[in-house]
This record gives C-alpha cells, sequence and structure tokens, in this order.
C-alpha cells in the first residue's frame, strides 16, 4: 500500500518572484558590479499535479552552461514536492569578471511532460569605473587650428561626463566619452580643469591644463605684381590691404627711414 501515496500525476510549475516562467524562461540579472553579488531571486516550485513531485537530478537542482560559476543558488537541496505544495530555493548573480554571463538552473524530475526544467539566467558584470586620466596633463592648442583630440583613458564604463570650469568657444567636451576636441581663436595661458566622469556605480575625477597658442604668422603678401610700387610725385597712394596666416600681433618695416621722410607713411593695423 505504500506505493499509493505517489498515485496521481506529478506537475511541476516554476514562478520567480511572484511571475510564472514556462520551460526554457528567462531570468535576467541585469548590470551587476564586479566581484559583487546581485539580489537574490526566490525561485518557487510548484506541484499543480495531483502525485508527488520528486526531483532526480543530482544535485536535484543543479546550475549548467559555461557561466554556471557566476551565479550561486541557496536553499536548493530540494527532492520532493508534495501535490499543492510551494517550495522556494534563492538565485544571485555573483560575478567574478566583467562581461555578459549566462548560464541555466536544470531541475530534472518525474513530470512526464516537463522531466527537465530549464531556467536560463543572465547578467552583464560591469567594472566600477577606475584610473581615469588625461595621459599628458598638459595639452596646447593653437589659434584657429583644430586640435588633436584629447582622449583619456579608463577603465569601466562611463555614462556621462562634466567639465569645469568651461572651455573656451569652440572647445566641446563630449559628455559620453570625455574626449575634448574642436578648435577656438580665444587665445589664453594654461588653465587648469577638472572633469567628472560618472560610471554605473562610482565617480572620477581628471585634471589636465590646457593653454590657446597664437600661430606664427607667415605668408604675407600685398598682392603687388613683380612686388613693386612706382610712385608719381605728389599723389596719393594707398597700397592693397595684405593678407597673411597665423596670429601676428605687430608689424614693423625694414626700409630706411629717410624714405618715408618725403611724406611717405607706413599705416599699421
Amino acid at each position: 500500500m505504500c506505493g499509493s501515496q505517489n498515485q496521481g500525476t506529478p506537475q511541476i510549475k516554476v514562478s520567480v518572484n511572484t511571475s510564472y516562467l514556462p520551460n526554457g524562461g528567462l531570468q535576467d540579472f541585469g548590470n551587476v558590479q564586479t566581484l559583487t553579488a546581485s539580489n537574490s531571486v526566490d525561485i518557487k516550485i510548484t506541484n499543480v499535479g495531483t502525485g508527488i513531485l520528486n526531483l532526480a537530478g543530482n544535485p536535484p537542482i543543479a546550475l549548467t552552461g559555461n557561466g554556471a560559476t557566476e551565479f550561486t543558488l541557496t536553499n536548493s537541496n530540494i527532492t520532493s514536492v508534495q501535490p499543492g505544495q510551494t517550495v522556494a530555493f534563492q538565485a544571485s548573480f555573483t560575478p567574478k569578471s566583467a562581461g555578459a554571463k549566462s548560464a541555466s538552473i536544470s531541475i530534472a524530475s518525474n513530470d512526464a511532460n516537463i522531466p527537465n526544467y530549464l531556467l536560463n539566467l543572465t547578467g552583464t558584470a560591469v567594472d566600477p569605473l577606475a584610473n581615469f586620466t588625461y595621459p599628458l596633463g598638459s595639452y596646447s592648442a593653437k589659434d584657429g587650428i583644430i586640435i588633436d583630440t584629447i582622449t583619456p583613458t579608463y577603465t569601466g564604463a562611463i555614462l556621462s561626463c562634466s567639465i569645469q570650469p568651461a572651455l573656451p568657444t569652440g572647445l566641446s567636451l563630449d559628455t559620453t566619452n570625455c574626449q575634448i576636441y574642436g578648435q577656438t581663436n580665444i587665445l589664453q595661458d594654461a588653465i587648469s580643469y577638472t572633469v567628472t566622469a560618472t560610471g554605473i556605480y562610482n565617480t572620477v575625477t581628471a585634471t589636465l591644463s590646457l593653454q590657446v597658442l597664437p600661430v606664427a604668422p607667415s605668408n604675407l603678401d600685398y598682392h603687388i605684381p613683380n612686388n613693386t610700387i612706382t610712385l608719381g610725385g605728389g599723389i596719393l597712394y594707398t597700397s592693397p590691404t595684405p593678407t597673411y596666416s597665423g596670429s601676428p600681433v605687430s608689424f614693423s618695416i625694414s626700409e630706411p627711414t629717410p624714405f618715408f621722410s618725403k611724406g611717405i607713411f607706413l599705416i599699421f593695423s
């Protein structure tokens, strides 16, 4: 008569917290900092059948897959579930290295319809933001010339960036990766800037200095044919406006002074 205790048909039903998950369902733990543990989830086994549900695996509830060691089960030594009974165990994501991880929970039982229930587990391990720095420390830009992008180095992942004080007009901070780029016409001595980078789990800062230098003048040209001026007596002459490159701050001429003593003047502007 002892065998009559298990007459009927067992039927497994699995839910995570309060949500039912069919065979092959997914529990995603999202982002978790490397070398820490996620919040655990309750995984409940309910026997909705009429016979005793016997778990047949060894262990009865097993973690399988390449990422099995990145997840942890507790209170999982369950061997049987009575009809109408619900028992629970816990699962958590405990990543040991950064990156996407996956595994499966396998529950083998005497349920004829689902003899090997599988629940897939996924999670992404993220390193905290660290080692944030601008390698050169000091940088120079030149008046009106596009700068080489200033790029920080770091480990982890950046969500957003900010800088204080504000960069000179024309230079910008990429708020997704903390790179500095662009061009400016505003000259300045070296100024210290603090860049704040925010990650998923923490905030870090780095400092750099930036100066904007004038460009050495070049290509001065009056656009005069043969570079020769022929003047008639008593005639007012105005030369063409010269063109040049760079950022000159003053002008001078090397002609002898007597050349200008006869009513000829050079105007600098």
